[in-house]
């Protein structure tokens, strides 16, 4: 839930954001991080047989592996094609020729670097909108896991029961 907190807090990321406010959120969400990962691969592991311990903390660690290594390149790639949409979409709310802003024009006849500082600020916040909206999607799914956790059993056996051992 912490994580989840942290990571909706990011939504709020433009490119005027101050130090402090973005590592409270980073805290925050790093707190989450941290208390989550321990149980998460204690009551994994703890739920296996004896035997079976060494196999399950290995698969454990690759899924854990590949599936940030796949969730890191889909966020990416939706920022990216974001990034692109945002950028034409805004680039093309600024008319030049006839129909220009004078302060526009002003800019474009400074030549290339005329507009450098323009481009810059465009850039910015096309990115920090990319990224509220990856931090969006990244919390909603961190929200969801926390409630889908509250769902588990607590791993404890019912009384009288107990684990089959298993047959190698």
């Amino acid at each position: 839930a912490l994580d989840a907190v942290g990571t909706l807090f990011m939504i709020q990321i433009n490119a005027d954001l101050t130090r402090p406010e973005l590592i409270w959120w980073l805290m925050v969400r790093s707190s989450g991080i941290g208390l989550a990962m321990m149980p998460i691969m204690t009551s994994g592991i703890s739920a296996l047989p004896p035997a079976m311990v060494g196999s399950g903390s290995a698969f454990n660690t690759l899924f854990q592996r590949v599936s940030s290594a796949l969730g890191l390149a889909a966020l990416t790639a939706l920022a990216t094609a974001q990034q692109t949409q945002f950028m034409t979409d805004r680039s093309a709310m600024y008319p030049l020729g006839a129909h220009a802003d004078p302060r526009i024009a002003a800019m474009a006849h400074q030549g290339p670097g005329g507009l450098i500082g323009l481009w810059e600020q465009l850039r910015l916040h096309v990115q920090a909108q990319a990224y509220a909206n990856v931090f969006l999607i990244a919390g909603a799914i961190a929200a969801v896991a926390a409630v889908m956790a509250l769902l588990l059993p607590n791993g404890r056996p019912a009384a009288g029961q107990g684990t089959a051992p298993v047959e190698t």
